[in-house]
């Protein structure tokens, strides 16, 4: 565990911010992290009582209302008021809405098999290396970010992604291999893939713009509230989303000689979206 300590500069009056360093934990309970915490306050000769706020991440030990450290710290110091880390929420929020669709497990299943893929082996891992600028990148269950980066390498690669798996297969003999490259490129290849990798993308780079904004040190409560506000409207309309995707996606259909069938299948989609939309408004 990490101890950062925000202080006030008595003299200048500015916010100041210090690594004071690292917690090797033998368990992972409430009541032993406040103990090892206070430990290492009082090594630091730093008194609990001069403590005016506390933020963790939203783990059960560390936030939990009866025997979460926050609760722990604040009865002994009532003034060490709890704030949730916002950005960890917003973490959160977004693991839970991505695993309560198959749909989405599964496209990110996907994205890291496409990853995997080149991991078997070096020789595999140079291909890449030598063709696309952008890494491809794994999956984290505890990073979000991790995700827009996957995606990223792939969406703004994706032709050369293509000719990766290509060159895998070309030179491949392993008959493992050989199917795993025959499954990507049908994937790749397919309606559903190019129409999610395009949604993802956007809405990705979006929350992980709104992140970044809320870590910066210039962030203040208006600005997070607006930007909130923001994010809650432009994602509110699946006929908006579908409209900047339309475009872009049949952009690719005619590169992969598939526009017509993309064509069939999107104007049905944004029809009954519209027709959604409207029904709503009446």
């Amino acid at each position: 565990m990490s101890i950062i300590l925000r202080f006030c500069n008595s003299s200048t009056g500015a916010i100041d911010e210090h690594f004071v360093g690292f917690i090797a934990f033998a368990e992972t309970t409430g009541e032993y992290i406040t103990n090892s915490m206070l430990q290492e306050l009082e090594r630091n000769g730093l008194d609990i009582q001069n403590c005016r706020g506390q933020r963790y991440d939203n783990g059960a030990n560390m936030v939990g209302i009866n025997k979460g450290v926050r609760t722990r710290i604040f009865n002994i110091n009532l003034r060490a008021f709890f704030t949730q880390c916002g950005c960890h929420s917003w973490n959160l929020l977004l693991i839970d809405a991505a695993n309560s669709s198959a749909t989405a497990k599964t496209f990110f299943g996907f994205i890291n098999k496409i990853y995997v893929l080149f991991l078997k082996s070096s020789k595999y891992w140079d291909i890449i290396k030598t063709k696309l600028k952008l890494t491809l990148k794994p999956l984290s269950e505890t990073r979000w970010e991790s995700r827009i980066c996957a995606v990223k390498a792939i969406f703004l690669q994706f032709d050369d992604v293509i000719e990766c798996v290509n060159e895998l297969k070309n030179k491949c003999d392993d008959s493992e291999t050989l199917s795993d490259c025959d499954a990507v490129l049908n994937e790749m290849f397919s309606f559903e893939f190019i129409v999610a990798i395009h949604v993802w993308y956007e809405v990705l780079l979006r929350v992980n713009n709104i992140s970044k904004l809320w870590q910066s040190a210039q962030v203040n409560l208006k600005i997070a509230i607006d930007t909130s506000r923001g994010e809650q409207g432009a994602q509110s309309s699946p006929l908006n989303t579908i409209g900047r995707v339309t475009l872009p996606v049949k952009r690719n259909g005619r590169t992969l000689n598939g526009a017509h069938d993309l064509r069939r299948r999107l104007n049905p989609l944004s029809s009954k979206l519209r027709d959604g939309a409207c029904h709503d408004n009446s």
